[in-house]
Order: C-alpha cells, then structure tokens, then sequence
C-alpha cells in the first residue's frame, strides 16, 4: 500500500492476483488453454497427413477401433466370459459380472460368429445396430457428463457452458470414446455420487450410494471412493448402506452367467491376477508410468514402494483436509495412480474433483499448481514436445506433488493446534 493511503498500486494488485488468484482468473486460463489446444488438436486432425501427430491421441489412429467395446461383446456372447479364451487369454476377462450380463443383451444386435476369425471380435463394430448402439449411449452418457458439470458450476452462464463443453470435449474423453471403454461410465455414477453423497437432500444422498454400488459393479477401483464417506459426521451409516449396496451389484449378475456363481467368481479371481502379472505399471497413470514419460525410470521395487507411500500420504490427507474438493482430489488421484492398470482413460476419474476445484471461490498461490496439472492431463494436443514436456504424466506428478504438500501442512498445522492446546491446558 501507499503510506499513509488505503489504496495499492497497479503492481501489487497484479502481484496479489498473481499469489492468491481468485475463481474467475482460474476460469479464465482455463478456458483459454483447452479452447486453443483442443482447436489445435482438431485442426491437426483434419489437416495432418497419414496418421498425424494429432490422430495419435485416437489409439494410434484408430488402429484398434473401440477395441474395448467389441472384444468384451465378443467375450459375452456366449454367456460365459470368464472361461471364453477365444482370440485373447483370461487376463482380459476380469470385469465384474454386471458388465458381461449387460453386454450378452447387446451381443444379439449382431451375428458374433461372422466375427470369430484371427482377427478376433476387432471387427464386430461392422454390424450397424452394434456401432449405433454405442453411439447412442456414448451421446446419452457425454449428454449426462455435459449435464452434470454445467448444473454444478455457479457463475455465469457462458462461463459454465465453456468450461462444461471443453471438458468433455478434453483429451480422456476423445480417447475413451475411441477405445469404448464402460469406464465411460463408471467415471459418470462415480460423479454423481461425489457431487451428491453430501447433499441435504436424502433421497439425492441415497441415490449417490446407489451410483457408486454401480460404478463399483463395473470397474470395482471406484469403491475406494466409499472413503469419502467417513469424512462426513456419522458418515460410517452411509458406508454400510454403500457397502451392502455394491455387494448386491457386484454379485447378483453371477446368477445370470453360465456356470455356477461360485465357478465364475474364483474364475474372475484367477483372471485378475493373471492380468496383474501380464500388464506393466509402466503403462497408462500409474505413478511409475507418469515418470517413465518424462524419461525416468524407477526400479521396480522403488516404483512400487513410491506409488504406494504417495498413496498413503494422500489419503491420510483426505481425512485431514476440511475443502471438499481436496478430499476428492487426494481420494481421485489414489484410484487413478495406485492400479498397475490403470490407462488413460482413467483420468476421468478426476473430471469431478477438477469441477469441485473450479467451484471454489477461495484459492490460494499453491493453487495456480493444481490448475497446470490440470490443463496437462486434459489437453489432447500430441506431438513430440507435448510428449516430453507437457504431457499427461508431468501432470499427474505435478497434482500429487502439490496435495502432498497440503497434506504435510495441514498435519503440521494440527500437530501445532494440539500442541497449543496442550501447553494451554497446562
């Protein structure tokens, strides 16, 4: 300020802003970044020739076109994918059950014996009633995201429209709705149970149980979410309700498989391990994977000794933080970083805390950190600087990095509160 004055100069509103920004600065870049990238990526996409540094982000350029879809239609359509070993082994059947009862409904849409040939069920998208089936839940699902997102933005309309679009136009979208992946829509449940397992109203809270029982029926990892429950004041009644819940969801499609249920779950059991063994956490958001693309690459047992301590730290912190978006993003960040197969699509699982984040009207200098993780992990420009420098990875790092440090402050901060109220009580 100037002395005797209450008044501050140009420079330090522009240093203040600059250390503490507040919410419409954070929008502000953020729509400016993925505007320009995501206009980038797609003029690349029409111009660039042969398979173009922009195509990549499309699996290699669709080379293995919604692979993710047809294969578990193929697994299912006999009614017994854990045991079918048809065109690839059992590390790839190690959905739960929900998936493959839904996906033996949808495999009649098509003739799978037309596709049972080398090159396996790649091709089953041919069928025009399989591929608009997928279009018209990918549009109902992307709808539900857009949806939800721009509901729970506050400010003003264009802003919350922007920012909504853009993210489901963002680089983990483009690349799940190419692969096909039900991750689609698992990220979706588990959404809808963060933004509501709080809410005032009951019935929305009850809902948001019965979302996360879902998304944990599909994937299984998001019921490392049912976590965030315990934060709430007699939120251990809600755990239960979710706990019973996703037991129901997961094991009562088992009746609708072939075999008894008890073959089909020690065989889903078996399946999983075999994919642990068979997929490398050098790949996707794992956190060695993150430092592998930034070319370091950590011993194996240092990697797995890391990814697990990071894992530690931020959830000691989900119980330490008061924001709920830090709860979210600490929690988020274990499920997309711990799994050894955990590919890119699983960065969707942050879509929620990243919309949290955005919310907040408090922010602090620490945050500016947090917004360039962000932008790193929902860009979809490629190329070999992007590669490098300014990918996925380096964003991933850069969230955990910066709530690992909330989490070592906010413990400092309450080991110092008890020491205060120790020595005053003496």
């Amino acid at each position: 300020m100037r002395e005797g004055t209450g008044e501050r100069t140009t420079g330090q509103r522009i240093r203040s802003a600059a250390m503490k920004p507040d919410r419409a600065a954070l929008r502000a870049v953020f729509i400016a970044v993925l505007l320009i990238t995501l206009l980038g990526w797609t003029v690349g996409l029409v111009y660039g020739r042969g398979v173009g540094n922009q195509r990549s982000l499309f699996f290699k350029g669709t080379k293995d076109f919604l692979a993710d879809y047809t294969n578990v239609l193929g697994y299912s359509a006999i009614n017994d994918p854990y045991y079918n070993e048809h065109f690839s082994g059992p590390e790839e059947k190690v959905y739960p059950p929900l998936t493959y009862v839904a996906m033996f409904r949808l495999s009649w849409l098509g003739d799978i014996r037309q596709y049972t040939g080398e090159s396996g069920y790649s091709n089953f998208w041919h069928e025009p009633l399989i591929t608009i089936a997928y279009i018209l839940m990918t549009a109902a699902v992307l709808l539900g995201f857009y949806e939800a997102l721009r509901h729970h933005f506050q400010g003003k309309r264009t802003a919350r429209v922007l920012m909504s679009g853009l993210m489901v136009f963002s680089a983990p979208f483009l690349y799940t709705i190419e692969r096909g992946n039900t991750v689609l829509a698992a990220a979706l449940l588990s959404m809808i149970f963060i933004m509501n397992y709080d809410s005032p109203n009951k019935w929305a809270r009850e809902a948001a149980l019965g979302c996360l029982a879902l998304a944990t029926a599909l994937k299984i990892t998001p019921a490392i979410l049912g976590l965030l429950l315990l934060t709430e004041r007699k939120g251990w009644k809600a755990a239960i309700r979710a706990g019973i819940y996703g037991i129901i969801c997961v094991f009562v499609p088992f009746l609708f498989l072939a075999r008894s249920p008890w073959e089909n779950l020690t065989k889903m059991i078996d399946n999983i391990l075999v994919n642990a063994r068979a997929y490398s956490v050098t790949e996707g958001c794992a956190l060695e994977a993150c430092f592998l693309k930034l070319g370091i690459q950590l011993p194996e047992t240092a990697g797995t000794i890391l990814r697990y301590a990071v894992a530690a730290v931020l959830l000691a912190g989900t119980f330490l933080a008061r924001k709920k978006w830090m709860r979210v993003m600490m929690t988020s960040l274990v499920l997309v970083t711990v799994p050894g197969h955990s590919g890119q699509y699983c960065l969707l699982y942050l879509i929620p805390a990243y919309a949290l984040f955005l919310n907040e009207e408090e922010h602090s200098a620490g945050d500016w950190m947090i917004l360039a993780g962000t932008l790193l992990t929902l860009q979809p420009m490629q190329g070999k600087a992007v590669e490098l420098f300014l990918n996925s990875g380096l964003g991933l790092l850069m969230l955990c990095g910066t709530m690992i440090c909330q989490t070592i402050r906010l413990l400092l901060r309450r080991t110092k509160s008890g020491a205060g109220e120790g020595a005053a009580a003496t």
